[in-house]
Order: structure tokens, then sequence, then C-alpha cells
């Protein structure tokens, strides 16, 4: 769901839909977004970044061919209110019913993720992956901090710079070791590891845009399905890097394979229609001639 709004602000901008339809397009993008960001916020924060990344390369085009901005910095506000659907969940939730105040933090905790992500692998600093053990460490610091409050994750982020610093190799070694473990993983079943596969995609990227391939067999719309998909599964790589490779977290990259499969196999069949016109030509000449 996440991915389909940065693909609608493209749509909309090469007039690949029609008014109404970009409009449509654009709508069930932010509805999209803000529902990602409700089930799992991670991905609505990686939706996020992506869409301001697309609405910032948009107004870059635009300045260049000397066009308004102004339509741009509506769909950046409304691309960030989408993405706090969380907060506005737990806004609308504190204005209906007279509650506490909440006192931990209402987003992700990442210094917390980060902290215990090292243990991941068996390491010389001897941290486990367990929130116990982070909550363990904190206390001991600072009895008094809250689990989960925002001085608990300010100390858990010392903690984790305190390792980096402490020893920079060995924390290089620990994100190598889940890189290859992640990278090695197919995510669908049956599959090739997800290495063969980005390598396939980026390959068949960088050759189709330098010879301008897309261009000749009529679809550009490939370029951007692809691109902005392998950058969605970049920041799944990176999770999975400073968090944790297990399949549980990186699923989601599966249905992203599936459609760069699916353009793949749409660039193909356009390529061997546009390569084989001449022997189309030949062959309707040869049945012409033949009937008369």
């Amino acid at each position: 769901m996440a991915a389909v709004l940065p693909m609608s602000m493209v749509a909309r901008e090469k007039e690949w839909l029609s008014a109404m339809g970009g409009h449509a397009y654009f709508a069930a993008g932010l509805v999209s977004l803000a529902i990602a960001a409700l089930v799992r916020e991670p991905i609505g924060i990686m939706a996020l970044l992506i869409s301001l990344g697309t609405v910032a390369t948009l107004a870059w085009r635009r300045r260049r061919a000397g066009q308004r901005l102004a339509g741009l910095a509506a769909m950046a506000l409304l691309v960030v209110m989408a993405s706090a659907a969380p907060k506005w969940a737990v806004m609308s939730r504190d204005m209906a019913f007279d509650m506490q105040p909440a006192q931990h933090i209402q987003t992700p905790g990442i210094s917390h993720t980060l902290y215990i992500g090292l243990g991941v692998v068996p390491n010389r600093f001897g941290i486990p992956y367990d929130d116990l053990y982070g909550a363990a460490v904190v206390k001991a610091i600072a009895p008094d901090v809250i689990y989960c409050s925002p001085e608990y994750f300010r100390i858990v982020w010392k903690l984790y710079l305190d390792r980096i610093a402490e020893d920079p190799l060995e924390v290089a070694r620990i994100y190598l070791k889940k890189a290859e473990t992640i990278l090695a993983d197919s995510i669908i079943e049956p599959g090739l590891p997800l290495a063969v596969v980005l390598t396939v995609v980026i390959a068949h990227l960088l050759l189709a845009t330098y010879f301008r391939a897309w261009r000749a067999i009529v679809f550009p719309q490939g370029f951007t399905v692809e691109f902005i998909v392998l950058v969605f599964i970049g920041f799944f790589v990176a999770q999975a890097i400073l968090g944790h490779p297990s399949r549980l977290y990186a699923f989601p990259v599966g249905p992203l394979i599936v459609v760069l499969l699916g353009s793949l196999a749409d660039f193909g069949c356009r390529w061997l229609w546009v390569v084989s016109a001449p022997a189309r030509v030949r062959i309707a000449s040869a049945i012409r001639r033949s009937i008369t």
C-alpha cells in the first residue's frame, strides 16, 4: 500500500492518467499511506521519506522548466498529514476520552532497536536480542526512568553510540553478517536469493535507461515502478541490517518482488513486439501477396 502514493504523484505529473484518474489515484495513495502507517509505522516512515523525495524530484524538474511549485507544496503537506495517522489516532482518543496523559513516546523507539539489534549476531559486547535486556541495562543506569519514555530512548541512544565508539569494527562485522543473512533470503518461496533479484533488476534498470529502451518500447512507467520499488526494498534491507534480518520483518518485500517481476515481463513482451516488427511486416506482406 505504501508504494501507491509516490507512484501516483509521478503518474499525475507525467499525465499518464486522466485528471480525474490522477486525483483518485493520489487520494487512494494518501489513504493507503495512512493505513500502512497505522498497521506498521516504520513502513509508513519509509513511504513518507520516499514520497517527500518524489516531491523534491518533481519540484526540481518543474523549477528547471520554469513551472509553478505551489501544487507540490500542498501535495507535500498532505503526505505529511497522512503519514501522521498514528498521532491523529492518539489525539482523537485523548479528545474523546478523559485519560491520563501517556508517559511513553508515540512513535517507534529507533534507538532501542539499534541497540538490541547488535545482539542478533553473537558479539563481544555481550548484548542479546532481547527487549528485557535493554530495559535492564537502563534500569541499572537510571532506576527511576520509565521504560520506553523519551529519557529511556535517550539513554539507549547513548549506549548504542558508545558501543560504536568502543569497537567500530565489531559493529561493522555484525552489520555485515546481518546483510549477508537478508540478501541470502529469497523472502518468497520458491525464489532466488534477494541479492540475485536485486542484481538482475538493477542491471536491467541501468541498461534500459542507458540505451533509452523505455521510450523505444513506449513503457516509461516501467522505470518509475522499478525505481520506486527498488528504493522501498533498499529501506527494508537497511531495516534488516540495523534491526533484525528475520523474514518476519522483511516479508513485505515479497509483494514488491512480484511487482518487479511483472514489470520485467511487461518490458520483455513490449521489447519482443518492437524487435519483431520487421518480421511481422514481411509476414503480412507475404500473406497479402499469396492472397492476391
